[in-house]
């Protein structure tokens, strides 16, 4: 399951007048702050927040793990992750077990995102060109970002879960909840450079749901996935 997000920025002539000598603000090129190597950067283990050009889309994420078990037993060792949000959990690893946990936040700061690594393809961030090619895997099925446009593609494969956790018949939950936003970064030095966010939130989630079962006779038992979904809002059950 994969998402799409694209945003039109407005007025289309900031970007078709740049190259002819019309009188545009001057916005293309590297951002000074929040890149990858830029002093400034708020990259860490947990938080990954980065970007590479001054229109930046970027993600917020927050993250919830649901034992569905009558008495919980599962713990931080039980679930895999990747990159910061394995290290999020490790750092709630005396919290479990429980019912339900939420292992990470949004960040407190509107403008900023936390799932947004150094090495993210999935991004077009040229509403200058419309020949970036951000995520090749879905040329053809998606349209490419236009002159004008910014866009971002996510498919997400975690959380799992180890196959030989909890008990028989017992059920739990990995919700991933998205915001996805552009902003933009004005000021021509580092200490000037300030980010705003420039557009409304698509909200979206990823919910793997698991369950330990032994479907035939001579079948192992084991933790199963068993209806995941994705939905482009945030539902209630989170």
């Amino acid at each position: 399951m994969s998402a799409t997000f694209t945003f039109d920025i407005k007025p289309i002539e900031l970007f078709e007048g740049f190259n002819s000598g019309r009188d545009v603000p001057k916005l293309d090129g590297q951002n000074r702050t929040l890149g990858p190597d830029l002093t400034g950067s708020v990259a860490t283990t947990v938080e990954e927040d980065t970007a590479v050009r001054r229109w930046d889309v970027t993600r917020r994420l927050k993250i919830k793990l649901n034992d569905k078990g009558s008495v919980p037993s599962l713990v931080g060792s039980d679930w895999i992750f990747g990159r910061g949000a394995q290290l999020a959990l490790s750092e709630h690893s005396g919290s479990f077990p429980a019912a339900s946990i939420e292992i990470m936040q949004f960040p407190a700061d509107k403008w900023r995102g936390n799932d947004d690594p150094k090495s993210v393809t999935g991004e077009d961030n040229n509403p200058y060109s419309a020949a970036d090619t951000y995520v090749p895997a879905i040329e053809g099925s998606d349209p490419m970002p236009s002159i004008g446009q910014v866009a971002s593609y996510d498919s997400p494969t975690t959380p799992s879960i180890y196959a030989t956790s909890g008990t028989l018949n017992q059920a739990a939950e990995g919700w991933l909840q998205f915001e996805e936003f552009v902003r933009l970064e004005l000021g021509e030095s580092h200490e000037q450079a300030k980010w705003f966010v420039i557009s409304d939130s698509a909200q979206w989630e990823s919910i793997k749901r698991f369950k330990r079962t032994k479907p035939y006779f001579f079948s192992s038992e084991e933790m199963r996935e068993d209806g995941s979904a994705m939905n482009f809002s945030h539902s209630n059950g989170y």
